[in-house]
């Protein structure tokens, strides 16, 4: 059975090269831009990379992101670790190097 869905793996890669390229061109000769375009292109679609924009984690029924871009679970988890280390009592100076 055919695949009838399009290739947004391909489109994705495509789309974000775009966005990386019209910053690239300001720093890259016009000779190489195509090859260099093509070497990026190659390197989003096969890592498979992807942007989740905000209204995409939304639309999922994800919990927004701060200005730091991190989810209210994300910084629970991580300030219980930070607090954890706080109450940790210290080690001697000099344990490290017996």
């Amino acid at each position: 059975m055919p695949n009838i869905y399009p290739n947004r793996r391909h489109q994705k890669a495509m789309n974000l090269t775009a966005h990386v390229i019209h910053i690239v061109a300001k720093y890259c000769p016009d000779d190489k831009l195509r090859d260099v375009s093509r070497e990026i292109e190659d390197l989003f679609y096969t890592s498979g990379v992807d942007i989740i924009t905000e209204a995409d984690r939304i639309q999922a029924g994800l919990m927004p992101r701060d200005h730091n871009g991190m989810t209210l679970e994300e910084i629970k988890v991580l300030d219980a670790r930070y607090m954890k280390a706080m109450l940790e009592p210290m080690r001697p100076y000099n344990e490290g190097s017996k």
